[in-house]
């Protein structure tokens, strides 16, 4: 867990993948530098700004799921086998036990 910005209440789980381990002082260092903004105080802004600029909509999302159950659909593989394809793993990390 890490606060980006001291005045910020919010704190951030972050992930480092191994090859960092020897820079991670550098790495947070320059994630803490970018989490300043006013727009949003203690997250790093180019990610936020991703985010919000990004995003795509639950229609377009819909809309290529139906594409891509069509075409997995002509190759053979059922629906259950795409959904376990292409599951959000980051919903599958943040779940509870009861929900």
């Amino acid at each position: 867990m890490a606060r980006f910005d001291g005045q910020s209440g919010r704190a951030f789980r972050v992930d480092v993948p191994s090859y960092l381990t020897d820079r991670i002082g550098i790495t947070m260092g320059k994630l803490a530098a970018y989490s300043c903004s006013v727009e949003c105080l203690g997250y790093p802004h180019a990610l936020f700004r991703a985010h919000r600029d990004l995003r795509i909509t639950k229609q377009e999302s819909h809309f290529v799921e139906l594409e891509l159950l069509n075409l997995i659909g002509e190759m053979g593989l059922s629906e259950s086998q795409f959904r376990v394809i292409v599951e959000d793993y980051h919903n599958i990390l943040e779940m509870r036990p009861g929900h």
